[in-house]
């Protein structure tokens, strides 16, 4: 049952027959191992996305107000969309200066500058789990130009994107 799990799909219907008749050639065995290591891919990569979340909502303090928790929450589920200040107060019946000022004055950083911040850990993120180029990269995270997410990116790490380490695990 565990080797069924582990086996291509193209192998399954044919499972029973491969393990009694043919032993499994090194190529059988390497995408076995393959499929093995794309699902621990995914798994890491889903347990990044979670913490990546959880640690957003860390930085929110207890007496934080439900606008400015709803704006972090709402910043962190689009971080792959494009998102604008004015969308955001649109959106919670406030106005964009309004929305500004309050989440300065409770996160004690300008609501722009935030969501840079969170698009280009989510850049970074990106480079180290994924195969991505830039330019794809850029476009996932809704950045209107490669640019524009180049000097976002410069901006917010010190370096350009092309030269910022991936780190692949």
């Amino acid at each position: 049952e565990v080797l069924k799990r582990s086996v291509r799909p193209e192998f399954l219907n044919r499972i029973d027959e491969v393990i009694m008749f043919e032993p499994l050639t090194p190529g059988d065995i390497r995408g076995i191992l393959m499929l093995q290591i794309s699902q621990i891919q995914q798994m890491l990569q889903e347990m990044m996305l979670d913490f990546a979340s959880r640690t957003a909502q860390l930085r929110l303090r207890e007496d934080n107000s439900p606008l400015i928790k709803n704006t972090v929450r709402l910043i962190s589920e689009r971080r792959h969309q494009k998102i604008s200040v004015e969308e955001l107060a649109q959106e919670q019946n406030v106005s964009r200066s309004y929305l500004s000022h309050q989440f300065k004055r409770e996160m004690g950083e300008n609501l722009t500058d935030y969501i840079a911040k969170h698009k280009i850990n989510e850049a970074i993120r990106l480079m180290n789990i994924t195969e991505l180029n830039l330019a794809e990269i850029a476009y996932q995270l809704g950045f209107s130009s490669q640019s524009y997410f180049h000097a976002t990116f410069k901006k917010v790490t010190g370096v350009n994107p092309g030269k910022y380490p991936r780190n692949k695990f």
